[in-house]
């Protein structure tokens, strides 16, 4: 019996066993988008029950931890084809519509998520509930507190190979670079000067 007919029996007789279990299959896996199959892999599969009605009617859900869906014009992968179509976009210049719902009662601006319409309201109110345990710092988002943090535990910053400038994201890095090696990708309409940044 080949491993994907074998697979696919195992987890039809453990579908039927287990609700709401996760399972773990060793399984190949090919990607839509390259040539080649992908390297044998784990694949976490989710079974729960779809329709209390109907026991046999399940709903499976993979997940890979991998990322096997490559770009085919850069070096990005992606583990859902999903997430690569989303970037593909990038380099046809479509656009992403995405309704945004949640809008700010003070500046109108809207959102597609009630918690990011609620994070971005406390930019009015000057609320900052995160404060930093090492020094007076104070933040409104806790993930601000969080990026801010590693510079007291000195983790996962970015350094500047040229000089002594350390960075908490990397888009600061790259942006510095700009200085040492010259390079300006935005350019003025009207005028045509160069800009190490977009602003």
């Amino acid at each position: 019996m080949s491993e994907s007919l074998e697979n696919e029996k195992t987890l039809d007789n453990l579908s039927h066993k287990y609700l709401d279990a996760t399972i773990y299959l060793n399984v190949k896996s090919e990607c839509e988008m390259n040539e080649e199959p992908v390297r044998t892999q784990d694949v976490k599969i989710i079974i729960k029950e779809e329709n209390s009605m109907n026991k046999e009617h399940m709903h499976i859900r993979t997940q890979i931890g991998t990322n096997i869906y490559k770009c085919s014009l850069c070096d990005k992968a992606y583990s859902k084809s999903s997430h690569l179509k989303r970037h593909m976009m990038k380099h046809t210049g479509e656009k992403l519509i995405i309704p945004k719902p949640y809008q700010c009662s003070l500046c109108n601006t809207s959102f597609a998520y009630n918690t990011l319409l609620v994070r971005h309201q406390t930019t009015h109110t000057g609320e900052k509930a995160y404060t930093c345990s090492q020094c007076d710092k104070a933040y409104s988002q806790e993930g601000d507190l969080k990026r801010h943090m590693r510079i007291h535990t000195g983790e996962d910053l970015y350094q500047c190979s040229q000089c002594d400038k350390v960075f908490l994201r990397n888009s600061e890095l790259i942006i510095h670079m700009r200085r040492h090696t010259g390079e300006t990708p935005y350019q003025c309409n009207v005028c045509g000067k160069g800009y190490s940044q977009n602003s």
